[in-house]
């Protein structure tokens, strides 16, 4: 059976600091049978992200202050990207 993208990150959760957000996610709970290399976070609104090669929590920076902000996860494998995680929205410091 050929494999397939990864499903979503679970558990998304974000902890704000002074202009960034520390994300955290658990594994999904498929790697799509390839294994899973990287995952990458990104912000909404905005173009800012960050990628982690394995880990399970990245910091987004240069957030603006005041602003609200929710964060989606995707697992990649040598498939593409799977169906993504998302955080609630939080409001930067």
């Amino acid at each position: 059976m050929p494999s397939t993208v990864p499903g979503s990150p679970r558990s998304v959760k974000v902890k704000v600091r002074r202009g960034k957000a520390v994300v955290r996610w658990s594994w999904p709970t498929s790697d799509g049978g390839a294994a899973i290399s990287s995952f990458r976070v990104f912000a909404s609104p905005g173009t800012r992200a960050c990628q982690t090669s394995g880990r399970t929590k990245c910091t987004v920076k240069r957030l603006k202050s005041g602003k609200r902000y929710r964060f989606t996860v995707y697992a990649l494998n040598a498939n593409g990207a799977g169906p993504a995680g998302t955080s609630r929205r939080v409001r930067i410091r």
